[in-house]
């Protein structure tokens, strides 16, 4: 991909990091331009640029953050576990994960359950909710065990909820409830990767 070369990309590269044509000798050789005290691209090759190896060190840098400061665009959605909680015979526990896809989505959330003990078994899927929120400005689930064979799944709202009645975890079977207008006033406002407490399995 031929970033460098773009017309946004060039005017970037002009007007901050280019040096001017009026005695410099090092350029961009990935660009082959300098910036003209007339306002104007030139040519590198006019000005007679002589330190190519430098040259070739400050394109790959510039190159590499404006790629880095693009990155928000093309990159994966983040992933963070911000709750759990075990069953009450400390058997299974139930770990949820906030996803944020950026500016123009919603949180997600998405529930897994694994043994204690895990035994080797990769977690178990259990459901995924988009958009749930704990009350006017707080977004998330609380994770509430009824029993130690049902994991309830509390919120006041969501835009999307897709849970599975069951899964079969270590050999068990747990029943997952969905608790819609389980208002949560205290809750912190936002997200809540940014209250995630310190993990403790006791």
């Amino acid at each position: 991909m031929k970033l460098a070369n773009s017309p946004a990309v060039m005017m970037v590269i002009a007007k901050s990091a280019l040096p001017a044509c009026n005695g410099a000798k090092n350029g961009l050789v990935e660009t082959g331009y300098c910036y003209g005290i007339n306002g104007r691209l030139r040519p590198l090759a006019a000005v007679g640029g002589t330190d190519r190896f430098l040259m070739m060190r400050r394109a790959a840098v510039l190159v590499a953050m404006i790629l880095s400061g693009c990155g928000g665009l093309f990159g994966q959605p983040s992933r963070e576990e911000v709750a759990w909680a075990n069953s009450p015979d400390r058997r299974i526990h139930a770990i949820l994960f906030e996803t944020n896809g950026g500016a123009t989505t919603s949180l997600g959330y998405v529930v897994e359950l694994h043994p204690a003990d895990h035994q080797g078994e990769r977690p178990v899927f259990a459901g995924t909710l988009y958009g749930a929120t704990r009350s006017e400005c707080a977004y998330g689930v609380d994770l509430h065990w009824l029993n130690a064979s049902t994991l309830a799944l509390r919120f006041d709202s969501a835009k999307k909820a897709s849970v599975l009645p069951s899964v079969n975890v270590g050999g068990r079977s747990i029943r997952l409830v969905v608790q819609a207008g389980k208002r949560n006033d205290a809750a912190s406002c936002g997200g809540m990767a940014k209250d995630r407490p310190k993990r403790t399995d006791s």
